[in-house]
């Protein structure tokens, strides 16, 4: 039986685990032993049901149980530990001579992805309660509840007022951004006007277009 790269397994910086022809654990590197808190000499010669008896190995060889072949796939060890796995087999499938387990820590990469979607959550709702009062104000002068206004300054307000009401879609997009990357959000399609949607993205080109 061809033997596995021990020394390479070790140096890697990865967690490896490394299962023989057999299905039983041969090697199991620093970085692993550090993730799964054990020593290698505790796991050697264990198939994947026995590894189950480790409290952190549990989601791991759960996971691996249903799919022991081409995994790539994000495990929960724990509240503070999320790792990405994924199955090499070594050798030929005909002489397959094992299966390497690279066990990848990707704990910070999934906190400030959290981070990322709580801020934008918290500034597109810090973001839609002035837009909110803007549209208030501009509803009461266009409403004629503060006076008749001039028709030219009535034309800017309009304008205002349909700059605002976009900021405010954009806002709620952000905010279901948020839901979705949640996973609280199921997508449900409309219609639009497409006249209207070309007339409010036109807006934004109206004050270059006259310097022009």
């Amino acid at each position: 039986a061809r033997k596995f790269p021990e020394n390479l397994i070790r140096s890697m910086g990865d967690g490896i685990i490394a299962f023989n022809r057999d299905g039983r654990v041969e090697i199991v590197n620093p970085q692993a032993e550090n993730i799964f808190r054990v020593r290698q000499n505790e796991l050697k010669g264990k198939n994947i049901q026995e590894l189950s008896a480790f409290p952190l190995l549990r989601s791991l060889a759960e996971m691996l149980l249903k799919k022991s072949e081409n995994v790539r796939e994000e495990v929960l060890l724990h509240e503070n530990m999320t790792v990405e796995v994924t199955t090499i087999p070594l050798g030929e499938k005909e002489q397959q001579s094992g299966t390497m387990i690279v066990i990848h820590d990707i704990t910070r990469e999934k906190q400030i992805e959290q981070l990322k979607t709580e801020f934008v959550s918290i500034a597109a709702h810090q973001l839609r309660t002035p837009l909110s009062a803007l549209k208030w104000v501009m509803s009461l002068l266009l409403g004629g509840d503060m006076g008749n206004i001039p028709r030219r300054q009535k034309e800017i307000i309009e304008k205002a007022y349909q700059t605002n009401e976009r900021m405010i879609f954009l806002v709620n997009d952000l905010l279901n951004v948020s839901r979705i990357e949640e996973g609280r959000v199921i997508s449900k399609p409309a219609p639009l006007d497409i006249v209207e949607v070309i007339q409010l993205t036109l807006l934004d080109f109206q004050g270059k277009q006259k310097e022009k």
